[in-house]
């Protein structure tokens, strides 16, 4: 009971990143030093647990790849004179997130019943409650209302008075591109889950909760297309490739039933009458009525997504400026992520940056293809391809936090599964 209360209340909290208004920060910092307290104890008295964190090399390749970013993003501070705090804050939160918080997380969820299709569970669970928290919102003014007393939003309250509320949803306040890639990772989820699932009355509850996830993708930006496009002919060509299976008939029910659902629901609110829906489908369908009218998928964001190019002075290229944000202000006020990170360090920045990641991914290829097979890790490395993608549009991996915590939770449980697993068979368990 303790853990599904965990799922379901506590980490949705945490991984989400709210920030309470009875808070200083949001709640994920928040619990960094009790983290880091029980951290220590663990290591410290727990054999079990210190062996088990020194035998996964992705926790300490990874810890190791961040520190020497940190340190050159340190020198950089140094050199240019600049000290830009949110850039070095974000290396500390990745470092304490993917050696310290996830590995206990990951502690108090594998125990020896540990199961691979309990890996998938924890991650949609969670997905799930903020996905029905966002549309709950979203349906009811009121409810909206209601949790904005207890969650500090920012400028959102602007949006709450206008017909744009729709985005001012969500444990964070604010449904953005970020949401979208965090929501589609969920989504993706739902497909180990039902490699697993047994009596059909559990698929029907968890296909409802994939269909509403997927709403909750849509609903954060348009940004989820580019995610759920993939997934949904994923999950064409394997319903199609294992006909006939158990699973292949889950996946064409999946397939048409999603796919029917969502589109009753946009025929019906756009029938509705309602000028806040009425914006927001013709929001979230912008790609397809541009490409009717135009013969071109665009959005008015991705148009001017390509005014923010610019080539850096060489000396910015090779060495960076150190400056990730002015005043709370983008750095030479563009969104694209790769030239944020540019910006702050150079080329020499920019690798150390991403290797880290690039090392991360690669072990969830690895692990994936183990545990689920070699066509649903093809479908895991897409999506961590497209993160790469999504980065031109903005600094995901900043902004999209969240979706890079399930990322790695998702990828450290399939990690102690697979140790445990070795160790069940060196045993002859």
């Amino acid at each position: 009971m303790l853990r599904f209360l965990t799922i379901v209340v506590l980490f949705p909290l945490a991984f989400y990143g709210a920030k309470l208004t009875i808070l200083p920060v949001d709640f994920y910092r928040l619990l960094y030093p009790i983290f880091l307290g029980v951290f220590v104890f663990y290591i410290l008295h727990s054999r079990t647990f210190y062996i088990d964190y020194v035998a996964a090399p992705e926790i300490k390749l990874i810890f190791w790849l961040f520190v020497i970013s940190l340190l050159f993003a340190s020198i950089v501070s140094l050199y240019t004179g600049n000290f830009d705090f949110t850039y070095l804050r974000m290396h500390l939160d990745y470092i304490l997130t993917c050696s310290v918080v996830l590995p206990l997380i990951c502690r108090f969820y594998a125990t020896s019943r540990l199961s691979k299709y309990d890996v998938p569970f924890i991650i949609t669970a969670m997905g799930t409650v903020q996905a029905l928290i966002m549309i709950a919102m979203l349906l009811s003014f009121e409810f909206q209302s209601f949790v904005f007393q207890f969650i500090d939003i920012g400028d959102a309250n602007n949006r709450l008075e206008s017909i744009y509320r729709f985005r001012a949803i969500g444990l964070t306040g604010f449904a953005s591109y970020s949401m979208a890639v965090c929501q589609s990772f969920i989504a993706y989820m739902f497909i180990p889950l039902w490699m697993g699932l047994r009596k059909p009355y559990i698929f029907a509850l968890s296909l409802l909760a994939f269909i509403i996830v997927v709403i909750s993708a849509l609903l954060s930006a348009r940004t989820a297309f580019i995610f759920l496009i993939p997934l949904y002919l994923w999950i064409t060509v394997a319903a199609i490739s294992t006909f006939g299976s158990k699973f292949s008939n889950r996946l064409l029910v999946a397939l048409l039933v999603s796919v029917s659902v969502i589109s009753i629901a946009i025929f019906a609110i756009s029938a509705f009458g309602d000028e806040t829906f009425e914006l927001m489908i013709s929001w979230i369908l912008e790609f397809f009525s541009n490409y009717s009218d135009s013969g071109q998928l665009s959005t008015a964001s991705t148009e001017s997504t390509k005014e923010l190019f610019f080539l850096p002075s060489e000396t910015t290229i090779l060495f960076g400026d150190g400056l990730y944000l002015v005043n709370g202000l983008y750095y030479m006020q563009t969104d694209i992520g790769y030239l944020r990170i540019l910006l702050y360090g150079g080329i020499v920045g920019s690798f150390l940056f991403y290797a880290p990641f690039v090392l991360l991914f690669y072990f969830g290829f690895f692990y994936t293809k183990k545990i689920y097979g070699l066509q649903f890790s093809f479908l895991i490395t897409v999506f961590l391809v497209l993160m790469f993608i999504v980065n031109i549009k903005g600094s995901i991996f900043f902004d999209g936090f969240s979706a890079l915590k399930f990322i790695t939770l998702y990828i450290l449980l399939l990690g102690v599964y697979c140790r445990k697993q070795s160790k069940n068979s060196r045993m002859g368990l």
